[in-house]
């Protein structure tokens, strides 16, 4: 009688064992798949330029660039009280690449690490189209650099001057569009005025050698982006930006890219 429960007791156990084992397995097969689709959503790819906008109630307070080909960062503290995220590409040639939204219960600190890792510990408590892991690496960059390569500035956006142009293009310029120099030409078929030249001063202050800004007589309903030559990191970061469709020219205009805005373009908040 004994020997029979034991071995029932054994059975029982091994049956448990068995289930551990697979509910294990299937938690970590799901974390592992989460991590992959995080780590795919990840904005910052480590080797690029990074723009990140601090904001509070949607108000800009602050914009970082990470720089990690020096590395390097600069901040600028926005001195302006009511500057809404959706009009800072806009209004003033800035294009984020992620928003960080804090919230009441996170702290702001003028340290760019300290704010930084805030964030990151109250996960939850804040709001960011970034993933934990861009957050992650850059808190990491952000301990990095030395106080040589910082520039802090503090800066008043409602005010159109040359230096505040100076400022933000020396912060927004990113290393590896300025070195590979390709030429762009933007043709506004938009029938929106300046529409041109707001998307020219995004990209130069990103580092983009914009060659001609012209308006088009006859109106295009849709935009595209065209390109000649060999692919390459400045037409990877304006594609992904604009989201246009894209097409290969066989011969060359007066630029490497030609980017025709359309009447599709009305609505727009990225420039």
């Amino acid at each position: 009688m004994k020997r029979k429960t034991v071995q029932k007791e054994s059975k029982s156990l091994k049956t448990f064992y068995l289930y551990a084992v697979l509910v294990f397995t299937v938690i970590a097969i799901s974390l592992f798949i989460k991590l992959i689709f995080v780590v795919q959503s990840s904005k910052y790819d480590g080797k690029h330029h990074f723009t990140l906008a601090v904001t509070k109630e949607q108000r800009v307070k602050q914009v970082i660039a990470f720089s990690p080909q020096v590395p390097a960062l600069a901040v600028l503290t926005v001195k302006d009280q009511n500057i809404p995220y959706t009009s800072l590409a806009e209004n003033h040639g800035i294009a984020a690449d992620a928003q960080l939204e804090i919230r009441n219960t996170v702290s702001f600190d003028q340290d760019v690490t300290t704010t930084l890792w805030n964030a990151t510990r109250n996960w939850n408590a804040i709001g960011t189209n970034a993933t934990i892991i861009d957050f992650i690496r850059l808190t990491l960059l952000s301990r990095e650099i030395i106080s040589n390569n910082k520039v802090i500035r503090d800066i008043t956006l409602s005010e159109k001057n040359p230096e505040n142009n100076t400022i933000i293009a020396r912060a927004l310029n990113d290393p590896t569009v300025s070195s590979e120099n390709v030429s762009i030409q933007i043709i506004n078929a938009s029938n929106i005025s300046g529409a041109g030249q707001r998307l020219g001063r995004i990209l130069t202050n990103m580092g983009a050698n914009v060659v001609e800004v012209s308006t088009s007589h006859t109106p295009q309903a849709k935009s595209q982006l065209q390109y000649y030559g060999e692919q390459s990191y400045t037409r990877e970061q304006i594609e992904k930006y604009l989201n246009f469709p894209a097409s290969e020219l066989t011969r060359q205009p007066i630029a490497d890219i030609v980017i025709i805005l359309g009447e599709d373009t009305r609505n727009t908040k990225k420039f």
